[in-house]
């Protein structure tokens, strides 16, 4: 692979990127990464992720960039991606030429100024290898995600995902799993409320105790908001946990082998 020579940029004392730079060095389109930075907006924080100039800053910006290409002669707006938001854009693109070009960005463009300016070839050669090793776990645990996603039951499909999250301990870049939204499962049948299954086996004010049971025995989804045996929702900031047919006979035979009907 060739090594990218890219003119360093900063804003606010770090290096960035454009969204035009991103989309040519991890070859998809501007268009791709928009999409997915407008599905995915609140895992992103500006200042930290990416910088949105307008009007004065976007001004200011223009006039002290050597490389006017970076800036759209009329663009209104400009977003510029620090090393976390182009972290974060080659997780969600996924594809092997997107990894493997921000290794290259990481070991090149993102390499710490100190280690340039010094010519510390040492502090590269050690640069390098933790963020091979890095990458290499995070690599490691998307593999595990995707084969999670692939696998239909749903207790295996959770150890998969903890054994991803638990590869991504200690690295700065981890994602936050908690937060994945799974691909909804497809169910036709009815659902229910704890209070309702308390009322068909006539356990007064029973629905506490059924969160409870639920909570013990794993019933509620560790990862996403579905399962195969209940659905998470929010209504109005509150959490509210739909049971399905499966989870409901499953709460009924644990209440009654824990003695409570």
């Amino acid at each position: 692979m060739t090594n990218l020579r890219i003119e360093q940029v900063s804003y606010d004392d770090q290096l960035i990127l454009t969204t035009e730079q991103l989309a040519e060095f991890y070859e998809t389109t501007v268009n791709t990464i928009k999409v997915n930075f407008n599905n995915n907006k609140s895992k992103f924080e500006e200042g930290k992720h990416y910088y949105l100039l307008k009007g004065a800053q976007l001004k200011e910006f223009k006039n002290k960039v050597k490389n006017l290409y970076l800036v759209g002669k009329n663009a209104n707006q400009l977003y510029l991606w620090t090393k976390r938001g182009a972290s974060r854009h080659a997780k969600m693109l996924g594809t092997d030429r997107a990894w493997d070009v921000y290794d290259e960005l990481e070991e090149t463009y993102f390499a710490t100024r100190k280690a340039i300016e010094t010519d510390d070839k040492a502090l590269l050669a050690d640069k390098r290898l933790k963020i091979m090793e890095r990458n290499a776990v995070t690599k490691r645990a998307q593999l595990m995600y995707k084969i999670a996603m692939e696998t239909n039951d749903q207790r295996e499909r959770e150890k998969l995902l903890i054994k991803a999250s638990n590869e991504l301990v200690g690295n700065e870049e981890k994602e936050n799993l908690s937060s994945i939204e799974l691909p909804e499962l497809p169910y036709y049948g009815n659902f229910y409320m704890a209070t309702t299954i308390a009322d068909m086996v006539h356990f007064t004010n029973g629905a506490f105790t059924i969160g409870k049971i639920a909570n013990q025995h794993r019933l509620k989804p560790l990862y996403g908001t579905e399962n195969e045996y209940c659905k998470i929702i929010i209504r109005d900031g509150t959490k509210y946990t739909l049971y399905k047919e499966k989870g409901k006979d499953t709460i009924i035979g644990l209440l009654a082998s824990e003695g409570y009907i």
